[in-house]
Parts: C-alpha cells; sequence; structure tokens
C-alpha cells in the first residue's frame, strides 16, 4: 500500500486561487504504480466511489444533524447520479461543485452561508508507470456557525483524508 503523509500544495496548482483565503488546510500525498493510464477525472469518480464505510457513516450522522439545522446535506451519491455526472466547471454531485479543471487537477467544493470549503484532487504522472496524488483541503469559516460546525469536523478530518486517499489509490491502482 502507497505510504500516504503530509505534502506541500504541488506547485502552480489552482488551489490558492481558489478562495482568497483559508482558516484551516491540510494536504496529503502519496505516489502509486498504475499500469493503466489515469486522469485527474479517474481520480475525483474514485474519490466519490471508495470512502470507507466509517467515513460514509459519518457523512450520514453529518446530514442528519447538518438537516436539522438548516445546512446543505450531501445529496445524491448513487450509483446512478455517479454515472450521469460529467466533471466539468459548473457542474456538481452533492455538495461538490468543480470550481476549476486544469491538466492535472480538478477543485470541488461549495459555498455555503456557514463556511467555504475547496478540495483539491490532482493526479499527475511521476515516472513510468508512476503517479502521484495529492488531496488538498482548505476551509475559509463565514460566522460562528460555521466556527462552530468545524470543531468535531477538523477533529476527524487528517484522518478521513489519508483514509480517502488509501481508498482512491486502490481503486485506481487496481485493474481497469
Amino acid at each position: 500500500m502507497a505510504e500516504v503523509g503530509i505534502v506541500p500544495i504541488p506547485a502552480g496548482s489552482l488551489f490558492h486561487a481558489s478562495l482568497p483565503r483559508f482558516d484551516y488546510t491540510d494536504v496529503f500525498g502519496c505516489g502509486f504504480s498504475s499500469q493503466r493510464e489515469l486522469k485527474p477525472e479517474d481520480a475525483v469518480r474514485a474519490f466519490f466511489k471508495s470512502a470507507p464505510g466509517w467515513v460514509r457513516f459519518l457523512m450520514a450522522l453529518r446530514d442528519r444533524i447538518v438537516g436539522l439545522i438548516g445546512l446543505k446535506t450531501s445529496g445524491d451519491f448513487s450509483e446512478a447520479a455517479f454515472d450521469r455526472f460529467v466533471i466539468a466547471p459548473g457542474n456538481s454531485l452533492g455538495v461538490f461543485h468543480i470550481f476549476a479543471v486544469g491538466p492535472h487537477e480538478i477543485i470541488l467544493g461549495e459555498n455555503d452561508s456557514h463556511l467555504d470549503f475547496r478540495v483539491l484532487v490532482r493526479l499527475e504522472p511521476d515516472g513510468e508507470a508512476k503517479h502521484r496524488l495529492t488531496v488538498a483541503t482548505g476551509v475559509r469559516v463565514n460566522n460562528l456557525l460555521g466556527r462552530l460546525y468545524f470543531i468535531p469536523v477538523g477533529m476527524f478530518h487528517r484522518r478521513i483524508v489519508p483514509a480517502m486517499l488509501r481508498g482512491i489509490v486502490r481503486t485506481l491502482a487496481g485493474p481497469a
């Protein structure tokens, strides 16, 4: 299994330009081998489809709680929704709006009353049959509700992203 660690945001990334400021960021990455030709769109699809069960449970719990106070819930992540989803700026899947698509990366996120967030999914070549995957998250808190909301989210976030990265790698490194 690929070793996941804290990494810098890759030079030339669109990530910093996606919001004027961040109150929270984390960046994780890893290298892995695959004989398949891969694109950032493949990593984004794997991002949505390969979350561990405990992450899906936490998202469902989050949706139940935030739905009670009027915040946006995750939305439809069914197979049919994935099949219809076109990765292009302006399109959305649940709370994940596509803000930018670059040659090696896709910026997803959402703007909401309590906070705005961005997720960088970057997949780039790293030698013959090797790839480098980077996932960064940036959050801008907009008010007290956002600050209170992010306290429990922040406690889990640095565990969720590496687990998501490992799931993405398992999906991308496996057979086509």
